[in-house]
């Protein structure tokens, strides 16, 4: 029992940190349209306002990579540490959604590193605006599953323990 209540608590607390990486990625997000969003209505687009747009781009992904790479690791503890807790029928489930998560990250890195170069005014906008809408629905995606993930583990945590913590509240 102490050991299937540490996988519940590791698992817990990695998706606490988890959630904080992924604040990190809509700030980015956020940062990238508001500046778009102040030099288009400043000057237009200047060559300037480009190469600062793809600044913020670019940190955007590498926080989109180190989500991906931090939830690949993530993925396979709990495939290889949860069938015992879970059973055959929930880890398929479980499995599939890490794919969909997996390949959703994916769609958003490969939509982030388009180029502006030769870009028209409304074609950077227009990925601008896809950028946005990939990476907010990737943090809805990631945030569900977290959430579906934890109560079931909170509900085996109380079936060990037979107590009920504040979280479980």
């Amino acid at each position: 029992m102490a050991g299937e209540l540490a996988i519940i608590e590791r698992v817990i607390a990695e998706h606490q940190i988890i959630r904080r990486n992924l604040q990190g990625v809509q700030s980015y997000a956020t940062d990238y349209g508001a500046f778009f969003s102040l030099q288009q209505a400043q000057s237009g687009l200047a060559q300037s306002a480009v190469e600062k747009l793809s600044e913020h781009k670019t940190r955007m992904l590498e926080s989109l990579n180190q989500i991906q790479k931090g939830l690949n690791h993530h993925f396979s503890f709990e495939e290889s540490a949860l069938p015992p807790l879970f059973g055959e029928a929930f880890m398929k489930a479980l499995i599939f959604e890490h794919s969909e998560i997996t390949q959703y990250i994916a769609k958003a890195i490969v939509a982030g590193n388009l180029t502006f170069e030769g870009l028209s005014q409304q074609d950077i906008l227009d990925h601008k605006a896809l950028l946005q809408e990939e990476t907010a629905r990737l943090v809805d995606m990631i945030e569900q599953h977290a959430n579906l993930e934890e109560q079931m583990l909170r509900m085996l945590k109380k079936t060990f323990t037979g107590k009920i913590s504040s979280a479980d509240i």
